[in-house]
Formats: structure tokens, C-alpha cells, sequence
């Protein structure tokens, strides 16, 4: 994890196959133990020892969610987010991981969850599980959920009676974690109504793609950054969304998504013929 000096990616993976999941109590108890690792001496041994020392809190920390059944893959990152206070956050609510670290999904911090004894009935579970639902809607091309709709999957999901998950909801709704919007009848168009006074700070404005915007500026940029279009969540267009704006520019979405996307440098190949046409243009 880069966490313990001494311990790179390769070490890493030549301590975990010895020693498995007994990999930290060997560390905390025994390190001469390493010893045994083709490539590891003396020296980088006490380096390990040392820098685990040093870091006695992260130690603390990762046996205490390694006890929970975490991956240390899983820990690492927690660790990474909420540092010294992973353990109190975790313990707390082990949801809130779902919300905050990406990869780590509602079904992951659930069953984190059950091995620290959260009941199924919990108010951070069933919050958890609409708002995963809701996600998970998005994701099949719903722009919203209605009602009945969304606890009967939230109910399927959790395995609680409806009545429970919709107290659940009513709650929700009142500390605004979810929205709820009432159409205007059929056939009907629900108007804005503007004082005369405000029409002087109305202005058009403009939805395009990032793509379409290379090579323009302009005074205001809005950008969503949301995880329902993960794909597009890649470094370089947001530099290029960011860098379209002269004087403000506004972020609508989650951290995670942000994260995500500037951690994301992947470039794909795309089969275009765009190189074998301006050869064969050239040719002319």
C-alpha cells in the first residue's frame, strides 16, 4: 500500500502469499519472521519495524478494520480518507464509506456493516440503501424514482417490510437527502414568474458538451460531475471543462465523482481510419 517504508508493491505481494491473512499479526508480533522472504535482510527488516512503529495509529487502524473482514485494499483507502478518524467514522457508520470512497459500493460497507453487528433495520442502512437504489435507477435511464416504485426494489434489496423503509424515506425527504417534485397535471405547462425588476438579470444559457466546447470561452461554466456517467469521468475533460470558463465556474455533483475523474488519466483507443484517410489525402 505504500504505507510501511521498507514494503513496496512487489514485497507487498511476496508477504501476503507466505503469510496470507496472518500477513499484520506477523508484522505486529513477530517481524524477524520476514527474514524468510527471499529478498528481504536485516536492514530492510528494521526499516519495516521501524516505520511500523512510527505509524502506530495506521497500525491500529488496519487491524482494527482487517478484524471487520476489510481488505487491506479497502483499508488502505479508508485510511487514505479519513486518516487518524477511520476508526471512529467506521464504527459510527460504516456507510458513510459508500458515500465518500469510490469502490467501495453499498454492498461492500453493508456487509462490513453485519460483521460490526449493525442491525437490518438500522436508519444508516435503510438511508443507505434508497439512496443506492435511487443510484442504481439512474444508472438503467430513470430520471426519477416514484414512490411506490423505489421502495418496493429498496424493499427487495434490504429485506425489510415496506412500512419501515418508508418512514425511512419520510425522514429523508425532511433533512433533504432525496427531492420530491410533483408534476403539474397533464396537459398542463408550469410557468416561472419573473418581477419586471429581475429581467435585467436574466440571460440565455447554453448546454453543450465539453467536447463541442474545445477552443471557446465563456463568461460562466456550469458542469455536473455525477457517478451515473462514470465513463466520462476522465482527467482531461475536466481540465478542459474547467478551463473553458473566464470568470466562474461551478462544480455541481460529489467529491467522489471529482476524485474519481481526476484520478482517472486512462486513454482509450478509438478505431477512427482518420490516420489512413489523411494518408490517402496526402497521397493525392
Amino acid at each position: 500500500s505504500g504505507l510501511i517504508k521498507g514494503i513496496g508493491p512487489k514485497y507487498a505481494k511476496k508477504i501476503v502469499q507466505e503469510f496470507g491473512k496472518d500477513t499484520l499479526e506477523v508484522i505486529e508480533t513477530d517481524p524477524d519472521r520476514l527474514h524468510t522472504i527471499p529478498g528481504i535482510g536485516r536492514t530492510r527488516v528494521e526499516r519495516i519495524k521501524q516505520s511500523w512503529q512510527e505509524q502506530k495509529e495506521i497500525k491500529n487502524i488496519m487491524l482494527f478494520l482487517q478484524g471487520h473482514d476489510v481488505s487491506t485494499s479497502h483499508a488502505t483507502k479508508i485510511y487514505k480518507t479519513y486518516g487518524n478518524d477511520s476508526i471512529q467514522i467506521v464504527s459510527e457508520n460504516p456507510y458513510k464509506l459508500a458515500d465518500d470512497i469510490w469502490g467501495i459500493g453499498f454492498r461492500t460497507a453493508d456487509t462490513i456493516a453485519e460483521k460490526m453487528g449493525f442491525g437490518h433495520e438500522r436508519y444508516v442502512r435503510l438511508r443507505s440503501g434508497i439512496l443506492y437504489t435511487l443510484n442504481r435507477l439512474s444508472d438503467e435511464g430513470h430520471c426519477y424514482a416514484t414512490r411506490d416504485m423505489l421502495l418496493r426494489f429498496g424493499s427487495e434489496l434490504l429485506n425489510v417490510e415496506d412500512n419501515i423503509l418508508s418512514m425511512t424515506l419520510d425522514e429523508m425527504i425532511r433533512a433533504n437527502d432525496v427531492i420530491v417534485e410533483t408534476p403539474p397535471p397533464s396537459g398542463r405547462r408550469q410557468g416561472v414568474v419573473y418581477d419586471i425588476s429581475e429581467l435585467d438579470e436574466l440571460v440565455l444559457a447554453y448546454a453543450t458538451t465539453i467536447h463541442k466546447s474545445q477552443g471557446s470561452e465563456y463568461p460562466i461554466v456550469v458542469i455536473p460531475v455525477l457517478m451515473n456517467h462514470y465513463i466520462m469521468l476522465q482527467r482531461n475533460l475536466i481540465y478542459t471543462g474547467i478551463t473553458r470558463a473566464k470568470k466562474i465556474l461551478v462544480l455541481v455533483g460529489t467529491k467522489k465523482a471529482l476524485g474519481y475523474a481526476i484520478r482517472n488519466v486512462t486513454v482509450t483507443k478509438r478505431n477512427t481510419m482518420l490516420k489512413e484517410r489523411l494518408q490517402k489525402a496526402g497521397g493525392r
